[in-house]
């Protein structure tokens, strides 16, 4: 017995001794520190003013999960960037195009560009039947910027490797299920974290579609202590404004946002318990679209720590125990990869892989950053053949070679496309427009990329465009076409309404067209038209109308604003020069040449000016206008922008015409109201010049003016409207006042 009771002694003494050693070694270690951001859209560029203060305060940060906004902040400082980095980053990022895509992309064609300004809805259509897209947006342009912030990490990459280790939460959209990506591509983890429903399209990876972890877990807490951290801090997004009845009143915006905020608190609060410190972010002052305020919401977030810097200071203070600095040495960009040795170009056609593969070349030998990538997206767009490029340092492979991945742009599915534009103007009487017009587009009937456009105007010009599209090469295309046309204008002379004409054309012919780059096309063409129309009171010409020409036409296009409706920067001009032959209903030579455009320029923040033109002249107007174009020919000073006001025939249509115009935008920022679509307060002047004959000019009636004020709303590229109020001059000096009313494709 005494032996036993020896032994036993010795072994708890052996265990003693081992639990002494093993607390000893835990407390040299110091704790694992997490910090845990939430989702919230804009809301989340507040975390930047937290990374901040906490690095001041020399926290060390292990661990970073986030989820939505907070993934693409916490993966960039997984990643290795510092607070002011991402900052710099944030303010620098075109943040429209990238969350809204709203501007457009450069991969955009040039007849991309004319459809979205003229269809307001389109549904898709194959064998299978119709389908909707799943989201608005496909992310595309934010996806690939993850691809060059995040280059230097080579992919895939297990996320415990990372400067810090880092998760981020989806949602799978089938089961419902928590998604916690640990490895892989940072850049494929935060697009799918921040999926939003109805907003982005689901992100297919791993077999799984996925969508913004926001939905099952907007403050990922669990995930954090899962990871083994012993010390949590928890960045809470939440807005404390009091919700009122005029709230509600004012827009059913604010009824959906307030049910979505109350769906995702309860995923929330049941995990704020568990984090150790909690910084709760108040950014009721701010909307979640407001991704231009990156300075307002991250000092928002700093001035949140810096309130709680007694409980960070505790914090550093008790680290000191496990070392005399605790601050983690990490706030640097990860180290440097070895130089370029070999590109490799998966996807598209191999013609397309070899011209890809002579962009990158040069980049042989070095080290590309995210400034290089960027500029080499913006080369690749100008070719307008890819929907998306992939581009990252292989970590499978030897000596990390980079790997780009195309994904050809196609049309998969035919179309149904739907436009609708009405213009009225009330003055002494009302003049109006009101045009409806259903197509179908069908794809790929010759090879992928050609279209049948079928389009049937219905309303105020009943009528038929048909339009074939035949790529020829990368650049070039050739397009035959037919339409056929009634038009019903009335129209105003003096304070009454004067008469109404009825116009039949028929137009047949072939463009050719070339596009050296998306947003730019120069085109040729040969076209045979066939006009009837009654006469047309106050010009010259006399009885009713008939003729048939063969006319050649050249001309180019550009169309670069940031959007179609009220662009707030940009160009978008046009000119055209028309050459007719001889015939026996007109038996002359003559050519004209017309011109249009508006150029924008911000002039600060929320205000820009558009200068706005339209011009042309009959080159073959002398002598008495004997050898003038026929009417339908002539130039056209006709304008929504320009001239929303009430114009008489005199004042549209001359041999000689120019129209000079200034618009002012203010953008106020309505969002905290409730209302999201981008408005705009207009105000507008313009002037204009008609000459009927340079061999009889009367200065005196030759120029009419107008100015106006108003607003307009921008709710998609090709529906807006707006609401304008003014003066007109006219030609004879009498003053007369209109309201003007737009609405759908006002820009086309």
């Amino acid at each position: 017995m005494e032996y036993n009771a020896i032994f036993k002694k010795i072994l708890f003494g052996i265990f003693f001794a081992t639990l002494l050693f093993s607390l000893s070694a835990q407390e040299k270690e110091r704790p694992k520190i997490a910090v845990v951001l939430a989702g919230g859209g804009a809301w989340g560029l507040a975390h930047i003013g937290v990374l901040k203060v906490l690095e001041e305060a020399g926290i060390p940060i292990d661990i970073v999960v986030g989820t939505s906004m907070g993934s693409i902040v916490g993966g960039l400082y997984a990643a290795g960037f510092t607070s002011d980095q991402i900052r710099q980053i944030a303010l620098g990022a075109d943040w429209t195009n990238l969350f809204f895509e709203s501007s457009v992309a450069g991969n955009t064609s040039f007849l991309e560009i004319q459809d979205k300004k003229r269809y307001a809805f389109g549904i898709n259509f194959n064998r299978d039947g119709i389908s909707l897209n799943s989201g608005i947006l496909p992310g595309y342009n934010l996806l690939r910027f993850f691809d060059a912030l995040t280059l230097r990490i080579p992919a895939p990459a297990d996320f415990d490797s990372l400067p810090r280790r880092f998760r981020a939460v989806a949602t799978d959209l089938e089961t419902g299920e928590r998604v916690v990506f640990s490895d892989g591509f940072i850049a494929d983890a935060m697009r799918s974290s921040m999926s939003i429903p109805g907003v982005f399209t689901p992100w297919f990876i791993d077999n799984r579609y996925l969508i913004d972890g926001g939905v099952v877990d907007n403050l990922p807490i669990d995930v954090a202590r899962e990871m083994g951290a012993d010390i949590i801090i928890a960045v809470d997004l939440l807005s404390k404004k009091p919700l009122s009845a005029k709230d509600l009143e004012r827009s059913p915006v604010s009824t959906l946002g307030n049910m979505l905020n109350i769906f995702i608190r309860g995923n929330v609060t049941p995990q704020l318990k568990d984090a150790d410190i909690l910084f709760s972010v108040d950014v009721q002052d701010f909307s979640q679209t407001d991704f231009q305020k990156v300075t307002g919401l991250a000092e928002v977030g700093e001035k949140t720590a810096r309130e709680q810097l007694g409980e960070l200071e505790a914090l550093y203070q008790s680290l000191l125990a496990y070392s005399e600095n605790p601050k983690n040495e990490i706030y640097v960009f990860p180290a440097r990869l070895p130089p370029l040795k070999t590109i490799k170009i998966y996807g598209a056609s191999e013609s397309d892989r070899k011209t890809i593969y002579s962009i990158f070349a040069p980049l042989a030998g070095q080290v590309p950053d995210t400034v290089i990538i960027q500029a080499i997206f913006t080369q690749l767009d100008k070719t307008g053949r890819y929907r998306s490029v992939r581009v990252y340092r292989n970590s499978e492979e030897e000596g990390y070679p980079l790997i780009v991945r195309l994904e050809r742009k196609i049309h998969e599915k035919h179309a149904i496309r739907v436009s609708f534009l009405y213009e009225t103007t009330f003055a002494s009487s009302i003049t109006g427009n009101v045009d409806f017009i259903p197509g179908v587009v069908l794809y790929g009937l010759t090879n992928t990329d050609s279209q049948l456009i079928a389009d049937v105007e219905v309303l105020d010009s009943p009528g038929i465009n048909l339009r074939f599209i035949q790529p020829i090469g990368r650049k070039f295309y050739i397009s035959p076409f037919f339409t056929y046309s009634q038009e019903f204008i009335t129209r105003l002379t003096g304070r009454s309404v004067g008469y109404q004409y009825q116009t039949i054309s028929l137009n047949t012919g072939v463009d050719l067209a070339f596009n050296p780059v998306p947003v730019i096309e120069f085109r040729a063409g040969w076209n045979f038209r066939y006009i009837i129309a009654q006469e047309m009171p106050g010009l010259p010409e006399e009885g009713s109308y008939k003729n048939n020409l063969n006319i050649f036409t050249a001309g180019f296009s550009i169309d670069r604003t940031d959007a179609a409706i009220f662009p707030t920067k940009g160009i978008s001009m046009s000119a055209d020069y028309l050459i007719s032959l001889e015939t026996k209903t007109v038996g002359h030579f003559f050519n004209t040449l017309n011109t249009k455009g508006v150029a924008v320029l911000p002039i600060g923040t929320p205000f820009s000016l558009s200068l706005m033109w339209k011009g042309g002249t009959d080159f073959s107007e002398r002598f008495g206008n004997v050898l003038a174009a026929p009417v339908f020919y002539k130039p056209d000073l006709s304008d929504r922008r320009l001239f929303p006001g009430p114009l008489k025939i005199t004042e549209q249509i001359g041999s000689h015409v120019a129209g000079l115009g200034v618009e002012v935008k203010f953008k106020p920022n309505w969002s905290d109201k409730g209302f999201t679509l981008p408005v705009f307060i207009l105000i507008q002047g313009a002037v204009g010049a008609v000459i009927q004959s340079i061999t009889d000019i009367d200065v005196k009636e030759t120029f009419h003016w107008n100015v106006s004020v108003g607003g307009g709303i921008r709710v998609s590229s090709a529906f807006g409207l707006a609401l304008r109020a003014g003066v007109h001059v006219s030609i004879e000096k009498d003053i007369m006042p209109f309201v003007a009313f737009d609405l759908g494709a006002i820009s086309y």
